[in-house]
């Protein structure tokens, strides 16, 4: 249940709040507020691993490449997993502006140009959005 209102506003935890006026989501768990920027993070890792497609731009190291490769396929199918979640468990415009919000980080990304220590911060993104996913998917 959403609830619209100048007088009062409903918080995560479902406790009533004098407040500004505005929308507050009646029920939805803690962790929905982690939703938006694990999709981002999951993203941008899953973006930049993706551009990273020619040898000099991938980990020298055959364990490094191989642990850049699957961190950032990972991130990507649990971007899909948690963008279809998201329809399914709340309202629509969500999930959307969270993608919106995705590529438009993956465009701010792509206007830096590509850069050396790519690698390394697209497996540090994909670490911390897998974390921060859970954390939303386990706070239903």
């Amino acid at each position: 249940a959403w609830a619209f209102g100048k007088r009062k506003r409903v918080d995560f935890q479902g406790a009533q709040a004098d407040g500004l006026a505005g929308l507050a989501c009646v029920g939805h768990p803690a962790g929905m507020n982690l939703y938006f920027p694990a999709l981002v993070l999951l993203g941008i890792a899953a973006f930049i691993e993706n551009r990273c497609s020619t040898p000099g731009l991938r980990p020298e190291d055959p364990k490094a490449d191989r642990a850049f490769r699957l961190l950032g396929r990972s991130a990507f199918a649990v971007w899909l997993g948690l963008l279809a979640w998201g329809f399914v468990r709340g309202p629509w415009w969500v999930p959307v502006s969270a993608a919106v919000g995705s590529l438009a980080a993956n465009a701010l990304v792509l206007r830096t140009g590509v850069k050396p220590w790519w690698p390394g911060l697209s497996m540090g993104l994909a670490l911390a959005g897998l974390a921060a996913a859970s954390w939303v998917l386990s706070r239903q």
